[in-house]
């Protein structure tokens, strides 16, 4: 990814420049190899701005901004001048109707899984169970990672309010290991079956994702039938 991305560094001379465009984008989103290649599609007209949204889409005939996400707008607005005396505007991370509900459950899921075993991890106390949540984490982590060039998404787990989430650690450590683990189960569970049920099974990277998640659950199962709990 990173040969590619040197690569398809072309200076724009009369305006913005495709690297800079890209370091951009790059701080919010993931660009995928073909989405580099459609922005070094500008490299000989003037690039006068690169927008970005989390909330909300961009028109790709007006460079509009919208507040809802809308199918056919997208997440990052290029306006651009080409011989025309009028600005264009190029859209990326596109936004599609097709799944989108489900889509916005699966990251929500998966985002909580985040956060829920970054809380684990810091309220353990022992190491094993710190490596254990650590490890689960990642998992989820890298469902999110898979998705976003999947599905030209982005996502960033939110920080929690610090008063909140000392409470929370407080309350994690008071339940126990018994109810973290059947928690984390309950979790991983229930994303598996939003992939099982709302998603299509020939997926290459949901199924990746699915077969992660059964060994991840048929683990904390083991942990939670062995002594180790208590």
């Amino acid at each position: 990814m990173k040969a590619a991305k040197e690569s398809s560094f072309n200076a724009n001379l009369r305006g913005m420049s495709i690297p800079d465009c890209i370091h951009k984008i790059e701080s919010k989103f993931d660009l995928t190899n073909e989405e580099i290649s459609t922005l070094n599609q500008l490299k000989t007209t003037s690039i006068s701005g690169v927008f970005l949204t989390e909330e909300g889409s961009f028109c790709g005939k007006s460079g509009e901004y919208f507040s809802e996400n809308i199918e056919g707008n997208g997440k990052v607005c290029i306006k651009y001048f080409g011989d025309e005396p009028y600005p264009k505007f190029m859209i990326l991370k596109k936004i599609y109707a097709e799944e989108n509900m489900d889509l916005n459950h699966l990251y929500a899921t998966l985002e909580t899984s985040v956060q829920f075993f970054e809380e684990a991890k810091r309220a353990s106390k022992r190491m094993f169970f710190k490596q254990l949540f650590s490890k689960h984490q990642k998992i989820s982590q890298e469902a999110l990672s898979r998705l976003n060039k999947k599905f030209n998404h982005s996502t960033k787990v939110g920080k929690s309010n610090a008063v909140c989430y000392s409470n929370q650690l407080l309350t994690l450590q008071r339940k126990g290991r018994d109810y973290v683990i059947n928690h984390a189960i309950s979790l991983e569970n229930k994303i598996l079956q939003i992939i099982r049920n709302d998603f299509d099974a020939k997926n290459h990277e949901l199924s990746d994702i699915e077969k992660d998640l059964m060994f991840s659950i048929l683990e904390l199962r083991n942990i939670q039938r062995n002594e180790i709990l208590k």
